[in-house]
């Protein structure tokens, strides 16, 4: 079963640790039959999609669930939903090939909304940022590169890690304001990598920081083609499927 579910409201402050942690602790009171993984330790055959940034509401989070025997998608979401608050709110489950990629496997891009306080944004504004963005050539920011800890008792010199690079121009796929305060933007996604909200909100929109007082909403994933029927009202171009 693959279920898509919500982040929202005060839950924004969990890590990607603590709302998997709470999941599982949902899906156990729920009593659904999953199947474990073999070994000394098993451990549920439960799949997360990519982690979602701390502070950042989403309703696109999705969890893998391979369960024994026959199992009805409604049943399933019903029974899961009622062991979780309403700010972690399952929005639909559906059954899915065992053999299909998982999530982080299958995505091909991002899709978030961003709501500025309107004191100190106003359309105008963010019209000049995204029209700036689209006007150059590149748009680089720097992802520094946190050195491994080593262990031992001796002091170790680790040489620094240059940071990575990366173009915002090569992954930013959709950018435009819809509203007096709100901006959308499409992130190109793949198992390789993307950027994260923060980057594109500090390198467009900020002074190498993100503005303040900021709302981020992840609003939607596009995932590989499958041959399964998709379900729900017909998506905006940026949301179609890669």
């Amino acid at each position: 079963m693959r279920v898509r579910y919500a982040k929202l409201g005060r839950l924004v402050a969990l890590s990607h640790l603590e709302t998997m942690h709470a999941l599982l602790r949902a899906i156990r009171r729920a009593g659904l039959p999953v199947a474990y993984s073999q070994g000394y330790h098993p451990k549920p055959r439960v799949s997360f999609g990519p982690a979602l940034p701390v502070g950042v509401e989403s309703r696109c989070e999705h969890l893998d669930l391979d369960l024994l025997g026959p199992a009805d998608a409604a049943d399933v979401a019903a029974r899961l939903a009622a062991e979780l608050p309403e700010e972690l709110e399952i929005l639909e489950s559906e059954e899915i090939d065992p053999a299909e990629e998982s999530v982080s496997q299958a995505m091909r891009a991002v899709h978030y909304r961003i709501r500025f306080p309107l004191e100190d944004w106003g359309e105008e504004a963010l019209a000049r940022r995204v029209e700036a963005f689209q006007g150059s050539d590149r748009s680089v920011v720097t992802r520094a590169s946190h050195p491994k800890a080593r262990r031992g008792k001796r002091p170790h010199k680790v040489a620094e890690k240059a940071g990575r690079e990366i173009n915002l121009k090569d992954i930013v796929t959709h950018l435009a304001v819809e509203g007096p305060d709100t901006v959308a933007f499409s992130l190109r996604a793949d198992p390789s990598g993307s950027a994260k909200p923060a980057e594109v909100l500090a390198a467009i929109f900020g002074d190498g920081t993100p503005p303040r007082g900021v709302k981020v909403l992840k609003e939607g994933v596009s995932l590989a083609r499958t041959t399964r029927p998709r379900r729900g009202p017909p998506r905006a171009p940026r949301y179609l499927d890669a």
